[in-house]
């Protein structure tokens, strides 16, 4: 009893003395003469943007009090500034942030910095953060990460700084918007959606509400919420007294509201009126009672001490730390950039990423793609030593800061290329090979970096853009012409997305034709763009930037889904035709559900798969080909055709092409084009010919223009053609039995009839 009564007493002495701290750090606020001006102005009508978001903001009770660790800071700042905020509720965190956006009102809370938010927020430093994970329901199979969820429908609250996060890095993803984190988990728990990503606290207030029991937490999103105070930027000196006051609130006030809205709390603890009024009414077993209630007590609060510290340390862990390489992540990176040092300012920045990650990370799984990061990030630190700060900053990235160069940046950066593609051997005995690529910034002008800190990480990443876009295993610096490339790309980027969600691409077909036959046998589907302000904007163009932005797989999915369902319509009209041919990407098909993705289009559209074939480029069989071949076996199974597209321009091996099911090689139109005149390539098409025929393999030749070449085709018992001498591409309306019969007609011309 005596010890407990000591352990509830020096707790009492510590509250006292974080009260007496807490005074001292409130004397030392200090505001210019400018900033107090402005704050007896306009301090009294400050419109605070609010939104119910657990355990942020909450409602209590039927009086509608606020309350919530956003709250608590919020009241903090009122007794330390002597204004008042005027809170004005809006429906959403989204509704929120439209808001403030639009002037209506002066700052929200809880806000984490993102770029587009940027354009029209300022923000102070973090009051909080919080780490964000994807939930799943418990009967997913199998573990969910970013990449996993591509395809996948994931729930999130619309105009957080996630759902602009997601929208960004993992275009791949199906977002489903919701105005607040409950919905969400109610859609998740009736399998509407497939994950839902928030962070960690809020999950946990919403699934107990709702009673959501059956809900698991998997991998980080890879961005945490950083809570700060958002002001808009026509009101500078706000934000300026803003993070003054901030300042001034002391550490161990911070920690007791964090304590009092995060930290596990003992759902069981005693209520002590009670215990008082069962003593006066039982004066007989008074002294028992008070023994038992002093004795579980003081257990239950060195159970919860003991929960709150295990807490503290993981959250002040993750606050800055990645959680699979123990490195610092990115709020832990931009905060050493931040923080004042006594070992001399940074001199340079750099990010690394580690080439094609993402896609041998499929390949090899999770668990060898998380050690490969541990063993770089440790390599890194070894290279560096003390000179240098390592963090892992996003999926494959890390980021570098140095404050000392002994030796030119390019070197010493080249050098630690170098040790990165080392072989590294793996706990599983197995060895792996790891490319990265280098973007790099030098900080010349420190007094940037006090304005805008982010600004030194921001051009290493568009450095690091560029020289990936340019040579992978190559480093770049950072110069002004990167930003003006970037902005560019993300103009594209924008259009090229809001062109697939809003139809603005079509489709046209290219028939093929049997000489042999003389008939239009297949139709090649060729995707088109009609931009609102460019017009008609060439594939050659936009294809590599789907590629390049990460769109092409959603691109491909919508053209595969709208060729489809055009041949099943086409079937339906008693159209004679064998087939529609899609072409599918390299990144498309290795992708991980590929094939049940093709599956489902048929059965969605009514095709057959014998209906349909795939072409397919030769770069396809230079990576993982046993994975290939998986997938080429399933759909040949069910009936699906391939055949090589640009055959003889890339890696051609007889060793794939005798494994693999492909029916048909496509000879490329450079060769096909002036073969009647030029001899080597004449030579080159005979070649391919006679290989694919003695392979058992139909031939195809594009680029068919002149009856010349059909001849020379003819003469070459060629399966296959096609090209502007029959016809050019044209919409699907133009498809009629008139255009097959009169396309039919032509190819049957022998060349002395059309002379």
């Amino acid at each position: 009893m005596k010890q407990g009564i000591s352990v509830i007493f020096r707790l009492i002495g510590l509250l006292m003395i974080l009260s007496v701290s807490s005074a001292g750090f409130c004397a030392q606020l200090i505001l210019s003469e400018e900033e107090r001006a402005w704050l007896h102005d306009h301090g009294q009508e400050l419109r605070l943007g609010v939104a119910i978001v657990p355990p942020y903001m909450l409602v209590n009770g039927p009086a509608g009090e606020l309350r919530g660790l956003s709250w608590d800071y919020i009241k903090e700042l009122e007794q330390r500034l002597g204004i008042r905020f005027n809170p004005v509720l809006a429906s959403s965190y989204g509704e929120m942030i439209r808001q403030v956006r639009a002037g209506e009102t002066d700052l929200v809370y809880g806000a984490t910095s993102t770029p587009e938010r940027r354009q029209f927020l300022t923000f102070t430093t973090p009051y909080g953060r919080l780490e964000t994970h994807i939930f799943v329901r418990e009967d997913h199979k199998g573990s969910a990460s970013m990449e996993t969820l591509a395809g996948h429908q994931v729930g999130v609250v619309q105009g957080t700084a996630l759902h602009e996060f997601i929208r960004n890095n993992h275009p791949d993803i199906l977002i489903r918007s919701y105005p607040d984190s409950s919905q969400s988990f109610l859609q998740l728990s009736a399998g509407e959606v497939d994950a839902v990503v928030t962070s960690v606290s809020t999950a946990f207030a919403y699934t107990q509400r709702n009673g959501l029991h059956r809900i698991r937490m998997e991998g980080p999103v890879g961005l945490n919420y950083e809570m700060s105070f958002g002001v808009r930027k026509e009101i500078p000196h706000l934000t300026s007294i803003l993070q003054k006051a901030l300042t001034a609130i002391p550490e161990a006030e911070k920690d007791l509201i964090a304590q009092r809205w995060f930290m596990p709390r003992d759902p069981g603890k005693v209520d002590k009126a009670m215990v008082l009024r069962y003593l006066a009414y039982a004066g007989v077993v008074i002294g028992v009672l008070a023994l038992v209630w002093l004795t579980w007590s003081v257990r239950s609060m060195r159970r919860e001490v003991s929960q709150r510290r295990d807490a503290e340390g993981r959250l002040a862990f993750l606050a800055y730390h990645d959680e699979i390489t123990g490195v610092l992540n990115r709020s832990g990176f931009m905060h050493q950039l931040t923080a004042p040092n006594e070992g001399g300012r940074w001199q340079l920045i750099f990010v690394l990423g580690l080439d094609q990650f993402r896609a041998k990370n499929e390949i090899w799984g999770q668990r060898i793609g998380n050690e490969i990061l541990r063993r770089v990030a440790e390599r890194l630190q070894a290279s560096l030593g003390t000179q240098g700060v390592v963090a892992r900053i996003g999926g494959d990235e890390f980021g570098v800061m140095l404050k000392q160069l002994n030796t030119l940046p390019e070197l010493m950066i080249k050098q630690l290329l170098k040790e990165i593609a080392s072989p590294l051997l793996l706990g599983d005995g197995s060895v792996q090979l790891v490319t990265a690529t280098v973007g790099a910034s030098l900080i010349e002008d420190h007094a940037d970096l006090d304005a805008r800190p982010e600004q030194p990480l921001e051009r290493a990443e568009l450095a690091l853009k560029y020289a990936k876009r340019h040579q992978r295993g190559s480093a770049a610096f950072y110069d002004a012409s990167m930003s003006g490339n970037e902005s560019r790309d993300q103009h594209w980027k924008e259009a090229l997305t809001l062109a697939i969600r809003r139809h603005q691409l079509f489709l046209e077909y290219q028939p093929q034709l049997c000489l042999r036959r003389s008939k239009v046998i297949g139709f090649e589907a060729l995707v088109r763009w009609q931009h609102p302000d460019q017009g008609r904007i060439s594939p050659a163009e936009f294809i590599p930037w789907a590629e390049r932005f990460g769109l092409i797989s959603a691109l491909g999915d919508w053209v595969l889904q709208t060729a489809c369902r055009q041949a099943a319509e086409w079937r339906k009209q008693k159209l004679p035709f064998d087939y529609v041919a899609v072409n599918v990407s390299v990144r498309q098909f290795v992708e991980a559900g590929f094939a049940d993705r093709v599956l489902m289009i048929l059965e969605q559209t009514g095709l057959p798969p014998r209906n349909l074939e795939l072409e397919i480029t030769e770069t396809l069989f230079m990576g993982d080909l046993e994975t290939v071949r998986v997938t080429l076996d399933k759909l040949s199974g069910h009936g699906i055709r391939f055949s090589i597209d640009d055959f003889g321009t890339g890696f051609s091996s007889l060793m794939y092409l005798r494994q693999l099911p492909v029916e048909t090689i496509k000879l490329a139109q450079e060769f096909v084009l002036d073969m009647a005149t030029d001899a080597s390539n004449y030579q080159i098409v005979r070649g391919a010919t006679h290989l694919g025929h003695s392979l058992g393999m139909g031939v195809i030749a594009e680029g068919v223009e002149t009856a010349e070449v059909q001849q020379a085709l003819r003469e070459l018992n060629c399966d296959m053609v096609q090209g502007y001498y029959y016809s050019r591409p044209v919409p699907a309306s133009d498809i009629t039995p008139q255009l097959l019969e009169s396309l039919a007609q032509r190819a049957g011309h022998r060349q002395e009839e059309v002379v």
